[in-house]
């Protein structure tokens, strides 16, 4: 991890006299004159005289001698704006005012702590080095990026790549806790040296998204560094871990983390109280909604401004140490062995577990380019440098090679031709995708764009009929019906949470029926199929996976004259959607793609709904029906409209944010609510809904825990082995034990049609029985059906395959589920476990599934620790909203097709770099000539009435020919508008950006 924390420049930054004085304070205690047992260890140093020196680190050796020790007074002039030699490095200005320079703190993972406090004096002298060059690459790193860059010219225009930057490395060891916590604080220094010799301040705007690359850069060096000292790396999220460190001592050795918990208690409270405060001021009549109301703290009254500044006060006490309550050196290495003893270990025995994993480790086979870009594609259809760079770098930390090694990696993967370069994202980065991805991407949208005015299979009176059979339709929605009829192969209809796609999907598929179509229901999942199975009058709805799989393979085939409907497109996989769209091309069967861009995508890579919608236009439906509260209407709307800040915010302003002091009690608060409502509406639905997979687990046990002790499930009991849902790479899942009681709620992981069982993947039931065998028989009822049946445990596993053989049972409890698998879902009450934040599409999702009311939990101290890492205080206004703000989405593009040069030029020539060129005369001709016999080759094919539709609508071909054929068309002019609806049949509601923009 790397914090960075702003010297200087007022508000929360530190005093740059004050930064001056505790660095060089440290820097002197590192000197070799004073490295002695009584002096060696000031109260944030490490305990004993190893303790690496401060030195310079300098880009250039220009500003800084780079590696020299770093002496008295050198920092201070340097922070205010002076080179070592005295001469102004940047213009004047005032000194309470100016920024000084940044903090960048590398931390080390804890278990590198736990080893450091273990070890012999040697190896902590070795791992303090170890910790220092680490710095200094992670710093290289950033430079040789161009993140230093420095501005001139009037008020700023003009960005220049900084040559050298400078920064004074202070290694430590404890956390202020007295924990061993290994961490290099390097001081950078507010000044940059040009290429032409002139300094300047520089520009933090590349520091703060490039920090994360910095980090996992050091990490990468460091963990290279301690592999070469005998202990073995292992992959840990995004950090790693060392093989054999006892994770109780980890745990143990985390202080900091549980005193920032302690002070948060009151940071909890006061957020409550404000919370409801905020919900009566919400609902009196001068009450103002809104985020910049919700989220203000410290405006509304002397009284509240004086509460904050007593909260900062206190926390800033309870969280931060003195010389005079931080042991000394003796009585801190005292205090560890207590500690390790109290495990029941010592130095000898943590080291020779190390040692024994060490000789038991195996490195991943896989290079970290290719493990990188394998993950990074997994989920995305692009990645940018940045990105890029910092996923080799963490692939780096488990395979060995440093900070060299991973950028060679990223070099030898640019050369290899893998990637192609695309054009660069808002921030400039350079975006890469594959050859592959951009194919199937152009593929997709040319079998939907040369579609257009093919003629569909619904027509146009039936659409009406179907409207009028239906006099509860809403404007918008019989907009949608007619949408489907404008004549086209493919259309695309949105319809945000709660605005009833169901209703409007029933009477398109009456529609469709009444044009003597075949109508095929599909969705991205089983449980999505059954909701369309049963609004939309469909019994044969199936996974939309599935069917592509049976198409491709020649067991099934889309009927002529059919019209598939494809409900949640918005989470249907690129390669799915592209494969429907080639099958339903060669059929001539019409695809109508009803879903929402802006809830839950698929996990695959890209988002093919919102790149069709872009293309095609669409008719959208964005009137909230499923709640009727006003204020949560507006939530629901400001979520689909993109401004889940705001969505979020009118909850809090409501008091339906719950503040959790930590994990555990963010646990046991969601688990509380989901109790008081379960009791106040027992005949009431409800769902209990998290991020991670693993706080649904958790969520699982503690719910489970309250039912058994309060004896609602079965005396009895079996543990088995099931495949829960999880894992780190790919989602592959993760073997656990479950135990099993009549009562359970169970979340069945396969489909089992075709072995004659009506069990959908992820269908929930209730568990009525259960024998005891090696492979037992359940007795279930299913929620979707209301049937019992039986089913041996192992019948649940999914099919073998050459490659994994027999795998294990798909099972795991119920009581709580992903926000993802919720998608689609409609229930009374929601209770939403939030952790330390929700992204935009989750939060959106999870806070519109529910009719009546909705509880948030939040996990305040998991914010306050992230924000304290940041050197951020976390204050009342801090925790709320960095909660908020994590809902704020992105503008960047999500499918390769967003990053080529001209979309309508790569769509014509496959060429994702090429640019537009003006078209000769017999260009001109030859394709004018071409249009015309597809246009005549079509019309043998079409019914006569669409032979006599192709005759009103030369006239306005021709004043149109010379438009490139791919190029979508946003506004025709006044004079075409009789030919136009003509052709489309029904009006268009929202028409797409044309394709060459």
């Amino acid at each position: 991890m790397l914090g960075i924390k702003r010297i200087g420049g007022g508000g929360d930054g530190l005093n740059v006299s004050a930064a001056a004085d505790y660095y060089e304070r440290e820097a002197q205690h590192a000197l070799p004159e004073h490295a002695s047992p009584s002096k060696a260890t000031d109260e944030y140093l490490m305990a004993d005289t190893s303790a690496a020196q401060a030195t310079w680190w300098s880009a250039s050796d220009r500003l800084a001698p780079d590696g020299a020790p770093i002496v008295p007074d050198q920092l201070r002039q340097m922070l205010e704006g002076r080179g070592l030699d005295g001469a102004a490095l940047v213009q004047a200005a005032k000194r309470a005012e100016r920024v000084g320079g940044w903090d960048l703190t590398f931390n080390a993972p804890k278990a590198v702590g736990a080893l450091y406090a273990t070890a012999s004096p040697e190896m902590r002298h070795g791992i303090a080095e170890d910790m220092a060059a680490s710095a200094r690459a992670g710093l290289r790193a950033l430079h040789d990026r161009g993140v230093f860059e420095t501005r001139r010219g009037k008020d700023g225009e003009t960005r220049e790549r900084a040559e050298d930057v400078a920064a004074g490395l202070f290694p430590q060891f404890t956390s202020r806790a007295g924990d061993p916590q290994p961490h290099v604080h390097s001081v950078l220094i507010n000044a940059g040296r040009r290429a032409d010799g002139t300094t300047g301040a520089l520009d933090p705007q590349k520091l703060y998204p490039w920090k994360t690359y910095g980090g996992a850069v050091f990490r990468a060096e460091l963990a290279n560094r301690l592999a070469q000292r005998g202990v073995a790396i292992l992959e840990d999220g995004q950090a790693f871990t060392i093989a054999g460190v006892p994770p109780e001592l980890i745990a143990t050795w985390s202080k900091r983390r549980t005193i920032i918990l302690d002070a948060l208690d009151k940071v909890r409270a006061t957020l409550e109280q404000a919370g409801e405060q905020e919900r009566v001021a919400a609902t009196a009549p001068e009450g103002r909604q809104g985020p910049l109301r919700d989220t203000q703290a410290g405006d509304s009254s002397d009284a509240t401004g004086k509460r904050l500044r007593l909260l900062k006060e206190e926390i800033t006490r309870s969280t931060r140490r003195t010389k005079a309550t931080v042991p000394d050196d003796g009585r801190l290495e005292a205090r560890w062995l207590r500690e390790m003893e109290g495990l029941g270990l010592s130095r000898e025995a943590v080291w020779g577990a190390v040692r024994e994993a060490a000789a038991r480790h195996r490195l991943p086979e896989d290079r970290p380019a290719s493990a990188a870009l394998t993950e990074a594609l997994e989920r995305s259809s692009v990645v940018t440098d940045r990105t890029l760079r910092r996923m080799i770098a963490e692939a780096t930390q488990a395979r060995g090679g440093g900070a060299e090694g991973a950028h060679a990696e990223f070099d030898r993967l640019i050369a290899s031709k893998q990637l192609v370069t695309l054009e660069p994202n808002r921030r400039g980065e350079m975006v890469f995708t594959t050859q592959e991805t951009l194919d199937r991407e152009r593929r997709m949208l040319l079998d939907t764009l040369e579609r257009r005015g093919e003629g569909g299979q619904i027509r146009k009176a039936d659409a009406e009929a179907a409207i009028a059979a239906r006099p509860s339709l809403a404007p918008e929605q019989a907009q949608a019906v007619r949408h489907t009829a404008r004549g086209d192969g493919v259309v695309v209809v949105e319809g945000v949470a709660g605005a009833g796609k169901s209703f409007a999907l029933a009477a398109v598929t009456d529609a469709a029926r009444r044009s003597g179509a075949h109508v095929v229901g599909l969705a991205p999942s089983w449980t999505a199929a059954d909701v369309v199975r049963q609004d939309a009058a469909l019994p044969g709805a199936r996974a939309l996976q599935g069917f592509v799989r049976d198409l491709d393979a020649g067991r099934a085939e889309v009927q002529p004259r059919s019209v598939l409907i494809v409900d949640e497109a918005g989470m249907a996989g690129a390669g799915d959607v592209a494969r429907l769209l080639a099958h339903a091309r060669r059929a001539r069967a019409q695809v109508v793609l009803v879903g929402d861009r802006r809830q839950l995508r698929s996990v695959e890579p890209g988002a093919p709904f919102s790149a069709l919608a872009d293309a095609l236009g669409l008719a959208r439906m964005e009137d909230v029906r499923r709640q009727s509260v006003p204020w949560m209407k507006e939530a629901s709307q400001a979520f689909a409209s993109g401004d889940s800040v705001e969505g979020l915010a009118r909850y809090d302003a409501h008091g339906r944010v719950r503040w959790a002091r930590d994990a555990a009690d963010t646990l046991q608060q969601a688990a509380d609510a989901w109790e008081r409502n379960r009791q106040a509406s027992p005949e009431a639905s409800r769902l209990v809904l998290a991020a991670r997979n693993a706080d649904v687990h958790a969520l699982n046990r503690e719910i489970r825990g309250r039912l058994v002790a309060a004896g609602e499930l079965g005396a009895d009991a079996i543990t088995v082995r099931t495949l829960h849902a999880g894992g780190r790479r790919g989602g592959q899942g993760e073997l656990r034990e479950m135990e099993l009681r009549t009562g359970d709620r169970l979340a069945l992981g396969s489909t089992l049609t075709k072995r004659g069982h009506d069990v959908l993947a992820n269908d929930v039931a209730t568990l009525e029985g259960f024998t005891r065998e090696a492979d037992p028989t359940l007795t279930i009822r299913l929620d979707r059906t209301q049937k019992t049946l039986s089913l041996r445990l192992s019948e649940i596993a999914p099919p073998p395959t050459k490659k994994q053989g027999q795998r294990p049972p798909v099972l795991q409890h119920a009581f709580a589920q992903t926000i993802h698998k919720a998608q689609g879902r409609t229930v009374d009450f929601t209770v939403l476990h939030a952790g330390g934040g929700l992204d935009d599409a989750r939060a959106y999702v999870g806070l519109t599934r529910h009719r009546q009311d909705a509880v948030v939990v939040a996990d305040a101290g998991a914010i306050a620790e992230r924000l304290a890492g940041d050197g951020e205080k976390p204050t009342q206004e801090a925790v709320r909203m960095a909660f908020l703000r994590s809902a704020k989405g992105s503008a960047d593009g999500l499918n390769a097709a967003d990053y080529v040069a001209d979309r309508a030029t790569w769509l014509r020539t496959g060429d994702a770099k090429a640019r537009p060129e003006a078209e000769t005369r017999m260009q001109v001709v030859m394709r004018l000539a071409s249009e015309a016999a597809t246009r005549a080759g079509r019309m043998l094919q079409w019914r006569p009435e669409r032979i006599r539709a192709m005759a009103a609508q030369r006239a306005e071909r021709q004043k149109l020919r010379s438009q490139d054929p791919w190029q979508a068309t946003q506004e025709r002019g006044s004079q075409l508008k009789k030919a136009k609806a003509t052709e489309q049949q029904a009006p268009r509601q929202r028409q797409g950006p044309r394709m060459g923009m």
